[in-house]
């Protein structure tokens, strides 16, 4: 019936996974007032070893941990391009495994034009 020792060493009775954002994903992109909000799931990756910087037109993000007693390592490396906004600046923050990337547009000042009737 079990084929290895995970099959049946600490048998998982009961389980549930849901995770509204997914690795396959990538991201989740919100528009707002500011510009657009990037929500990116980097769970398991320490604050410390993720780079966020611009190369170009793009957004790299990437960063990795290497558990070595289980022999296991975890990375995320995305680039997202930027080519179709104009960046004013950008902040991000990582809470929860989540990494809150907020995208500031260089939005040009509108001038009001008065049409007048001679």
């Amino acid at each position: 019936m079990f084929k290895n020792i995970n099959d049946y060493l600490f048998y998982a009775l009961s389980k549930e996974w849901s995770r509204p954002l997914k690795e396959v994903d990538v991201r989740h992109v919100y528009k707002k007032d500011y510009g657009y909000l990037v929500l990116m799931n980097v769970v398991g990756i320490p604050e410390e070893r993720l780079l966020v910087d611009i190369d170009h037109d793009s957004l790299i993000i990437s960063g990795d941990i290497e558990l070595e007693e289980i022999n296991f390592k975890n990375k995320v490396a995305y680039e997202l391009s930027l080519a179709h906004i104009k960046v004013k600046k950008i902040e991000y923050t990582v809470k929860d495994g989540f990494l809150y990337i907020e995208i500031h547009e260089d939005k040009p000042d509108t001038k009001e034009i008065k049409v007048i009737k001679k």
